[in-house]
Order: C-alpha cells, then structure tokens, then sequence
C-alpha cells in the first residue's frame, strides 16, 4: 500500500517529522518497506508559465516556439517539440541549470541547458507529462489547470513536497480499511494522539446525497446470488466528457503507482485509494447494445456457466467454467464481478453516458476466482481483504459529486441498492482491569477511551467499563482481546512499563482424550507393544491391499502428496504397511500400535462436518522362521494383547463377548465395522462387544492382505473404538488394593458341544466361584476337538485365586473349584474331564 502524506494531509495534521512517523508507523502501523521523497524530485525554480505567443519555427516542420510569460514583466523564448499549444495556455517552465523532475527519479539527472536549436535560441524547456511524472504523456507539453497563477512553483501549487510510504500489504491483511488514504490518515491521527474526523460524506449512508434524476434511464439488478454480493449499489450519469483528470488527480495516482488515463476511469481509481472501496464504470450504451435487449440496460449479478467468454480491459480473453461472479447486461458477461471489467463496456472518448457501479463482494470467491482466471488487479487486492459494504453507497455519491465537477455528469437514473442484511454492530464491553492486566499499565477507564476515541471508535466509560461501539469500517474488533491490542497499539508497545502480566499460576485442566490416550499408551506398551504414527492421509493403494473400498473413504482435492490423497477409514492398513520394513531390517517378532483418528462418509456431525473416530490399533506380528516352533492360532496372540488391555482398563471380562465376523450380518452393523471386517478372515477373526454393543474387531488377515503387505503368516490385530472404550471405563486409572497373599492357580478342562462358546464357559466360571474379598481370573488356555468328532470339543481353562484376607488352603481351592465345577456343569450342559 503506497501512501502519500500530502494525500494524508488533506484529512489530518502531520506533527511529526517525517523520520519519526516512518519510525512510528513502524512501530504501531505496519511494516515500512521503503519510502520516497518525492519533493526531491522537482526544483523550486520550475514555475508556472503562459504562453503570450507562438509560431512555426522557420527551419523545423515539428518544432514551435513559443513567448512565454514567467511572472511580471519577464518573458523567456522557448522551443518544444510540439505544435499544439495556444496562447493562453498555462505550461510548467524548466528553466536552465535545472534538471528535469523524471531524469532525477530515474537516477538520471539531466540539466536544462540554454542552447540553439536549429537556429532559434531556446531559453529552457517546457515539461510534457512524463518528463513531470504527472502522467505517461510524452508526445505534447503538459497542459496545466487554468486556476494556477503565474510564477507560482510547480511544486507549492500540485503538493509536490511529498513522502510516498510503502507499507507491507501483509500488515493489513485484517484491517481493509487501510487499503485507502482514508484508513491511514484515521490511524496516523491516532498513533499521533490527534483526533481524527471522518469527512462527512463518507459517513453518511442513504440515498439523501444523490440528486433528483432529471430524466429516467432505468438499471436493474436481479441479485440472484445474495450470499456472495452482499451490497451491489449502481447509479447511471448522463452528458459525460471524457478528458484528461485534473493535474493535481493524476499526480495523485502516479506518486501511488497508478496510471492516468481519462477522468472517468482516474476517478474510480482515486476513489479507490481513497476508500479502500473499489468502483467501476461501465459505458451506458454499450450495455445497452450488449444485451439481449437493446430497450433498456439491465444488470443481471449471477454466477457463471460453463464455456462463457469474456474479453477483459488488459485484453485477455477468459473461457470460464461455473462459480465465477459476473456482471451481465441482461444475460451477457461484461464483468467478472469485483476484479475486471469486460472490454465491450468500456468507457473510452466517445462515451456520453456511463453505469458508476459500487458492490461488495464475497471475499472467498473473489480469492478464489483470481487464482483459477489468473486475475490480479488492485480491485482484487482490496475486496479479497473484506470490505465493509457499509461503504458502497457513499462511495458511490461521492463519486457521482466528483463526475459532475469534473465531467460535466448529471445523475439520470434511480439509485439502485440491493443490500438485503445490513451490518449489525454489536457493542464490544470491557473494563480497564481487563486490559491493564495484559498490557501490565495501570490506564484509568478514560484514559483508555481517549486513545480508542482518537481512531473514531467511540469508546464511553459507564459504570467503570468501556464500552466500545466500532465504526462499519471495523469489522475486525469483536473481543475484549481485539481492544487490548488496539490500545496498546496506538499507545505504543515500546512505551508501556516493563512488567510481566500478572497470570494465574494453577494449570489448565487437562483433556479427557489426552488422558485416556496416555493411559492406553501405558497399558500396550508395559505389554511390549510399540508405539507408531502415521498419517491420516493415505493412498488408494493402501486400500487396495487390504481390500477395503476408498470410495467410502474422502478424497482431498488438494493432497499434500500424490500418495496422500484420501483421509483414512481405519488405521490398521497403515500399521501394516509398517510392518514389512521391521522385518527387513531383523526385527523377527514384535506389536505396532497406534492411537489415531480416522474418518468415513457415513458419519456426519449436526453441522454437516464429517466425525473423527478416535481409534486404537494394534499388530503383532512372528517372522516365519520363529513362528515355526509357536503353537496356536495367531489370532489368540491378538487376543491377548486385547485382553490385557480390556483388563487393565477394569472392563469386567465376563461382560465382553466375542462373535466371529462369519456368524455375524456385517451389513446391518455400522459401517466403520463394515468397512473394518474387509481386511480380516470371517473365520478367524470376531466382533468384540460389550454390553451388547460393538467396541471393536479381532482377528487374522485375509490372504489379500497378508499378500499385499508382505505379512508373515502368524500375523493378527485388532482396532477398537478408543471414544467407546472411555465412555465405560472412563478417563482415569482406578486404584485396586494389591493381596498381600499369594494367588493359588488350577487348570480345568470341560468337554462341551462344539457349539458352545469359549467365551461364554469363560464367564460362567467366573460368575459360578466370584465371591466377596476373592479375586478370581479366568484365562482359556486350549481349545480342542478330536478328528472325526465334530460335535465336541475340549475347553481348558486356568483359573488364578487370590483372597485379600488370607492365604488360601489346598482344601479351600478344592471346595470352591468342586462348587464351581457342578455350579457350571449344571447350567452349560458340560463335563470336567
């Protein structure tokens, strides 16, 4: 943002020397890049001049010259190189031993001298516009205004004794208000603790500034995409001259990097670095002729359709897809809404009649349009920042006030303004308390009110609280906090004491889910398990090798890496896919787990969002050369795993149960367990449930899994759902009193039906010998089943006792095992062998 302190001047006073309020805006502003001293640019001795006469020169068909008066009685003999001036005309005189204003910016300096040019004595030089930097002009003498006097310099009479500042745009990223002259003359005054008074025009906010239409020339707005153009405010201006701005207008523009062009299209850009609040003028005639009907213009607000065209200002010619704001005349593109306008539409000499348009954007798509159409204009720059549509109608008087002087425009039409949610301001209170604690300062209520007052935020004090009402153009306050920092900004941080902020010293309580993450950390790694993580992004090759589908998975758009593209469904695939590279570099038997989240389509929250499933996951795994001498199903060594973390959380075993997936309708399950069952073998892998409800799956891996991700063969796991699991057990560890007395183990095996579960003799066991102040586990040590008898099979299970008042006798076990044993075999139909 560049910022000339001339320009500032016009709406505050400048106290400070230029050195220290570069320094100040530094500090309390934003970041200075570079500043320029424009007034070194231009010699006091270069004056204003009138031409009392002028001829051909008698030996060069291009060359004039000229008798120009320089104040009084004196009068120079000049020759230019242009023909076209009359006597009258006001000129800025270069006289000799002064470098011409351009050369100087160039680093350049090139000295007027006195000298003959083809015979004729020339005693200096008349400025074009360039060599001036008044505009790009390089072909004639720059005309100046009528309403200079004679003598005067050039420099006191266009304010050329000015500092142009460069301020980072990134400062201003939540303060759009400083995209313009005016926001950063209100925070100049501020940090100088002057006043600042908003110039009456823009505060003002109805259609009472415009003029009564003398005629009527209708325009339209069908806002059909409300939630996008916020405001679109639009008004038609009748008998237009187009012409060169004024000069003092276009040095303006030039000193902050814009270029003249004529002055319909130079007051839309000094109104916009003015403002902040960009404009656009459309020719009336044109819109007329490009739409549909020529009868009337009509301003249609709508999103774009797919294969439009339109050729903009710069001559580039857009194909757009849909989502695209645009301006039609009736059903024609002539703009791309808050970034370009179309060439068809565009204001040139011949112009008569013109649309002034004022409208508010939605930030996020016009950001998002000027990625994808390649659209970077300084009108992008501003609204991409969040303008207050607050501001479109004074904006867009003050526009047509400045149209009517300087080009002759008279209002013709019907202000149009379609603003359907005007801005609510919500009153921000605080109290000094409040903020001294922060800032570690000791201002009174009023002291904090007068600093905030300086900007126009209209703090007042009421029961020792400030009470803060922000302007429209501030729609970045909302908190206490977002004052604080107001204050201590435009106070100076380098000036408050040096004292740490008083803060609480007790720590922030700590999350349930951290806790409970902790706690599961402790229980599988005192197992021996180790701990992993892995992204929660993965490949559609990851679910390819474990035979899960990835269109139930979400795809990002935007994925940080070609195998990053989908949010996982479950986080066993990217356990496994560490599993191979352990083994490789000799790691022959060991468990991964990880604590993650993970995602599906299926579940979504009462906002729309989709849920994130809080997860444990464990592999283990044997390399097949050991696993050689192991006995067993792998499928019991994740068991164990599990087991011993369901018993460390105190999840009562005898209300777990285990269901084989094959034995269950997976479809009328929820989906996550759907999805989760594809990557184990229904038969050798189970449902977990507690209570009845499902909390997990256990199991071997199918073959294509096992091939996929080169498993050794005794490889199993398990994945629960951790949210489940701390709704019943809770967050915290419970304290369970150690026996000081020692356990007494026996085994017993039963023979059963081949039906009956292991698991359900398990929890008889339990319940048939549980008793008070006895602690009793139950582990199922074999299952097995004759050849040619399908309809038995033996249960061995070891049973640990352990009295917490005395040490049991071999007649004590003998008795509760014997009761245990006709207890069980009554109710399961089974016998002890």
């Amino acid at each position: 943002m560049n910022v000339s302190l001339s320009w500032v001047r016009q709406f505050t006073t400048i106290e400070l020397t230029k050195e220290e309020l570069i320094k100040r805006i530094g500090e309390r502003l934003g970041a200075v890049e570079e500043w320029t001293d424009w007034g070194s640019y231009y010699d006091e001795k270069i004056i204003v001049a009138r031409v009392k006469a002028a001829s051909d020169h008698p030996d060069a068909d291009r060359l004039g010259v000229y008798t120009i008066e320089i104040g009084g009685d004196t009068e120079r003999t000049v020759v230019a190189g242009d023909k076209t001036l009359a006597v009258g005309d006001l000129v800025a005189y270069i006289p000799p031993g002064v470098a011409v204003p351009a050369s100087i910016r160039e680093g350049k300096p090139f000295v007027i001298e006195e000298r003959s040019l083809r015979g004729v004595a020339s005693q200096g030089m008349l400025g074009s516009g360039k060599e001036l930097i008044f505009n790009d002009n390089h072909q004639h003498v720059q005309k100046l205004d009528n309403d200079v006097q004679i003598g005067s310099s050039l420099k006191d009479v266009y304010e050329l004794d000015d500092v142009v500042i460069s301020i980072e745009n990134k400062m201003f990223t939540h303060r759009p208000d400083c995209f313009g002259i005016l926001g950063v003359a209100r925070e100049i005054a501020g940090i100088q603790g002057i006043s600042f008074k908003t110039p009456e025009w823009y505060a003002v906010a109805n259609d009472a500034v415009f003029p009564v239409p003398s005629e009527h020339l209708p325009v339209e707005v069908d806002n059909t995409i409300a939630e996008l153009v916020p405001r679109f405010t639009a008004i038609t201006l009748a008998g237009i001259t187009v012409k060169p701005s004024p000069i003092m207008v276009q040095s303006y523009l030039m000193r902050v990097g814009l270029r003249p062009i004529n002055n319909i299209v130079d007051i839309t850009n000094f109104l916009m670095h003015l403002t902040a609040q960009p404009t656009h003028a459309f020719d009336y005639d044109k819109v007329v002729g490009a739409g549909n009907d020529p009868s009337r213009a009509r301003l249609v607000v709508r999103m774009s359709r797919d294969d439009e065209t339109l050729t903009l200002l710069d001559g580039k010619k857009l194909k757009m897809s849909e989502g695209h704001m645009l301006v039609c005349s009736d059903d024609v593109p002539i703009s791309v809404g808050g970034s370009m306008g179309g060439a068809d539409t565009e204001v040139d000499g011949n112009t008569k009649n013109i649309i002034l348009e004022a409208a508010n954007w939605d930030m996020y798509q016009i950001r998002r349009s000027s990625f994808e159409l390649g659209i970077f204009t300084d009108a992008v720059s501003r609204f991409n920042k969040g303008q207050s549509p607050d501001q479109c109608l004074p904006v867009g008087a003050y526009g047509v006030e400045l149209l009517a002087e300087h080009a002759n425009g008279v209002v013709a039409s019907n202000v149009v303004d379609v603003y359907p949610a005007p801005h609510a301001t919500v009153p921000i209170e605080v109290d000094a308390k409040f903020i001294n604690e922060r800032l570690g300062s000791d201002f009174t209520p009023e002291q904090i009110a007068e600093v905030l007052n300086y900007t126009e935020l209209d703090a007042s004090v009421a029961d020792n609280r400030i009470v803060v009402v922000s302007p429209f153009w501030r729609q970045d306050l909302h908190i206490g906090e977002d004052i604080v920092e107001e204050v201590g900004r435009l106070y100076g941080f380098d000036n408050l004491p040096m004292n740490l902020p008083v803060r609480q010293a007790s720590p922030a309580s700590a999350s349930d889910e951290l806790l409970f993450a902790r706690r599961l950390r402790l229980i599988l790694s005192s197992a021996g398990a180790n701990e992993v993580m892995t992204y929660n992004f993965v490949s559609d090759a990851l679910f390819e090798k474990s035979g899960q589908d990835s269109a139930q998975a979400y795809h990002i758009r935007n994925a940080l890496a070609p195998d990053l593209q989908f949010m996982r469904a479950s986080i066993q695939p990217s356990i496994l896919s560490h599993v191979y590279a352990n083994i490789r570099q000799g790691e022959n038997a060991f468990a991964l787990y990880e604590i993650g989240k993970a995602h599906d389509k299926q579940a979504i929250d009462s906002d729309g969002l989709p849920v994130e499933h809080r997860r444990i996951s464990l592999t283990a795994t044997i390399e097949d050369k050991r696993a050689s001498s192991m006995q067993g199903a792998p499928y019991y060594m994740a068991r164990r795993y599990a087991e011993h973390l369901l018993d460390s959380l105190g999840i009562d075993s005898y209300k777990v149960e285990y269901e084989r997936v094959d034995d269950v309708d997976t479809e009328k399950m929820e989906w996550t367990w759907q999805h989760l069952s594809l990557l184990f073998d229904p038969q050798r892998s189970a449902i977990v449930y507690f209570d009845r409800q499902p909390i997990g799956i256990i199991g071997e891996y199918t073959n294509k899994a096992s091939k996929g991700f080169k498993l050794p063969r005794y490889s199993a796991g398990f994945e629960f759902d951790a949210e489940r699991l701390m709704g019943v057990t809770g967050t915290r560890s419970v304290y369970s009193q150690l026996s000081r007395f020692p356990a007494t183990e026996q085994d017993v095996t039963f023979i059963s039906s081949s039906e009956m579960s292991s698991a359900t003799l398990q929890r008889a066991v339990e319940a048939a010998i549980a008793e008070d102040r006895l602690m009793v586990k139950v582990s199922i040590i074999d299952i097995f089943q004759r050849k040619g008898d399908s309809e038995h099979k033996n249960i061995t299970l070891r049973i640990s006792l352990q009295h917490m008042d005395q040490t049991l006798t071999t007649q004590d076990v003998n008795q509760k095992i014997e009761h245990m044993v006709e207890s069980v075999s009554r109710h399961c139909n089974v016998q002890q062998v």
